[in-house]
């Protein structure tokens, strides 16, 4: 019971793919809802995707002793393969997430915990970009906390390009002819198989793309990206190189505009 909100957590497989939902084989959803518990019947409302990236499955939830509920998962996916297998280790953690509910929309917010282990703020209240890509003294690293509004201007595709370097990048960004945000890593470091169709591109469809808000946690191999203040978040493991350091900000056959931008190392 999330505000009020009977809520499900379930990981179906081999969901069939319905336009840009359920692109992994196998999903994370949240069942909204009533449960009948004389007869076990579960009347469903509502089916919303947990996690709209790649690696994202089993979530577990959690409920405090403040009330709050927290939701962690098992960073990684069935059926692909597995980078740091020879190393003797396949996945990690999600960072823990604090569940709400907005209407029949579930909330997720990196839990407030997280903000103790927050240091270095970098700030820049405002950045242009027309077609070129630029960076922010100050802003780069792999383990870290980036938050900025996305205004997308006339620019058919503005983002953000993370963990980038000579030969790598892993981009997030806002394509204006599909009306999507999406996440790119088909260059973010060591390749990646898979049984989906495609095991590189995610793509969100978005309502409101004039103004995106972003929250996005680097973690030296994955990137989890919050957007709109947790309506919908997008998981992704990358595996580049450790001199990958860098964060660009690009604007392509136009211009766009990044405001509120902030960025905290994490360091534990």
């Amino acid at each position: 019971m999330i505000d009020g909100k009977e809520v499900i957590l379930t990981s179906p497989q081999n969901l069939p793919q319905m336009d840009n939902h359920f692109q992994n084989v196998h999903s994370g959803l949240y069942l909204l809802g009533k449960l009948d518990f004389e007869t076990g019947r579960f009347d469903l409302k509502k089916i919303g995707e947990l996690d709209n990236g790649f690696d994202f499955y089993a979530a577990q939830s959690l409920h405090m002793p403040d009330g709050r509920y927290i939701m962690i998962s098992w960073k990684e996916m069935w059926d692909r393969n597995y980078p740091t297998q020879a190393e003797g280790w396949a996945g990690t953690y999600s960072f823990p997430r604090e569940l709400s509910m907005d209407g029949d929309c579930l909330i997720q917010k990196p839990a407030r915990e997280l903000d103790r282990f927050c240091r270095n703020k970098v700030t820049c209240q405002s950045l242009s970009v027309t077609g070129s890509e630029v960076s922010v003294k100050g802003i780069s690293g792999t383990v870290a906390r980036i938050r900025l509004t996305l205004e997308p201007g006339t620019a058919d595709r503005a983002g953000v390009k993370l963990f980038a370097g000579e030969e790598h990048e892993t981009v997030v960004y806002f394509d204006r002819e599909e009306g999507v945000l999406a996440i790119d890593r088909s260059k973010s470091g060591i390749p990646f198989t898979g049984s989906e169709d495609d095991v590189n591109v995610r793509k969100l469809d978005i309502d409101s793309p004039e103004s995106i808000e972003l929250e996005m946690l680097l973690d030296v191999s994955s990137l989890e990206v919050f957007i709109d203040g947790g309506r919908h978040v997008m998981t992704a493991n990358v595996y580049p190189d450790p001199e990958d350091t860098d964060v660009r900000f690009f604007a392509e056959d136009g211009s766009a505009a990044f405001h509120n931008i902030e960025k905290f190392d994490v360091i534990v």
